[in-house]
């Protein structure tokens, strides 16, 4: 699509674009969405330009998950669930189970004249013929982009990079393009036979891939009795949080206050405490397995001893700086994943610049160097030239500006560079360097 130079007239200093680096992604970025004007719903862009693509492969199946519902199932494993690879022929693979399932797969779209990977834009499953499930990927509102996370099976993608698409719908996931039958999805196994599980993956070009697996009933009024038991025990072993409801959940020092509808379905949090000798606050585990939320939960630390300064203070996750603010003794902060830990920390040290760039009074054309912080993470990097701002991009750790890309000209003068880092506790670090260009 080409579009007029007046349809979008800008000038400098007009503010066209924020970017950012949240996905999978390797720098700052600006991605193109397609929005529907009369709801604001996110719409599959591709229609729009599917005569400029040409698309002759099937989608790829890499797995098939399968899932024995906690208290109501089993299967073959003895565990939760089971993985294995599938084919158009349904012999062969043969799943022992009893009780109530549920399936997930694990698959890419391809195309032609790419390297690229796509979503499947229709999943559709059916269990001896009939449609129990599915998926139609063709647009959805920007506010139900966090429910993704529980159509997939996000513990095990955390575990192995590995997206598995469940064909079940938790009782709180409303995404629109979701649809099931009146179990939503899971299947009961309760008859003595071979149930004949069939998946169909669409692309918008028509191209479908057909696998099969079987579920054979096996009987084992035993086994389902262990499973109810393992069921009763797993809910007595922590906090029982429902997903319609807002809920508290405190321990010594630690507060956690999680809105209703943050949670997809029933779970139980197992928190763990543990004390850190050197540490301003205990180290909270607030579960022992990943767990994201649909909404923001807030998450309340108190320090140990009084900190003489506040503000230098943050929450830190095991994935790293989370922040907060401080009122009347507590640090909180929102957060979106009860699977992970959390712990107070303080960071008062400035972030350091390394140059990869030799300034030894010879000419330069090119500017390079690694930040790092020890702490909370660098916030802000911004770069003078003269006083006159100059980008640097960032590859693989490593900031670079290429002077011939800025507005400076060659004119083999002696120039002063300025660079400033913030970390995201306010620690700042001026550096100054001198060269020829």
């Amino acid at each position: 699509m080409k579009l007029p130079p007046a349809v979008f007239p800008v000038k400098a200093g007009d503010l066209i674009a924020y970017s950012g680096n949240t996905g999978a992604s390797l720098a700052p970025h600006l991605h193109l969405e397609l929005h529907r004007v009369s709801d604001g719903a996110l719409v599959d862009p591709l229609p729009y330009f599917q005569h400029l693509l040409t698309d002759d492969m099937s989608p790829v199946v890499h797995g098939v998950k399968l899932y024995a519902c906690p208290g109501r199932g089993w299967i073959d494993t003895g565990r939760s669930s089971k993985t294995f690879t599938v084919t158009a022929d349904a012999s062969a693979r043969v799943v022992r189970a009893w009780g109530r399932v549920g399936a997930a797969v694990w698959a890419d779209d391809l195309m032609n004249h790419t390297q690229n990977k796509f979503g499947i834009r229709r999943i559709t499953l059916k269990v001896d013929g009939r449609q129990v499930f599915q998926s139609l990927m063709d647009e959805f509102m920007p506010d139900e982009n966090p429910l993704v996370n529980s159509w997939g099976d996000y513990p095990h993608y955390r575990k192995t990079k590995h997206w598995y698409l469940k064909s079940f719908v938790d009782p709180g996931n409303t995404l629109c393009f979701l649809s099931a039958d009146e179990n939503r999805g899971w299947v009961d196994v309760d008859e003595e036979r071979d149930y004949l599980f069939e998946y169909a993956l669409e692309d918008l070009k028509g191209n479908v891939r057909v696998c099969r697996f079987t579920v054979r009933g096996e009987r084992d009024d035993a086994r389902l009795a262990e499973a109810e038991e393992r069921e009763q025990l797993r809910k007595a072993s922590g906090a029982w949080l429902e997903h319609g409801r807002p809920q508290v959940v405190q321990r010594p020092g630690m507060e956690l206050r999680i809105p209703a509808g943050a949670l997809t379905k029933d779970e139980v949090l197992r928190v763990g405490v543990e004390a850190k000798e050197d540490g301003i606050s205990n180290l909270y585990v607030l579960h022992d397995e990943f767990l994201p939320l649909v909404k923001r939960a807030t998450l309340m630390l108190a320090p140990r001893t009084p900190v003489s300064r506040p503000e230098k203070c943050y929450i830190e996750s095991s994935r790293g700086y989370v922040g907060g603010d401080y009122a009347d003794g507590w640090f909180s902060a929102r957060i979106r994943d009860l699977g992970e830990s959390y712990a107070l920390a303080m960071d008062t040290v400035a972030p350091v610049v390394r140059w990869k760039t030799a300034f030894n009074g010879k000419k330069v054309s090119v500017l390079r160097c690694e930040l790092t912080d020890s702490g909370s993470g660098v916030k802000s990097f911004k770069a003078y030239v003269d006083g006159r701002f100059v980008l640097f991009t960032s590859y693989r750790g490593v900031w670079t500006c290429r002077l011939k890309e800025t507005p400076l000209r060659p004119e083999g003068k002696r120039r002063r560079l300025t660079v400033k880092v913030t970390d995201r506790c306010g620690n700042e670090t001026v550096d100054e360097k001198e060269f020829i260009y």
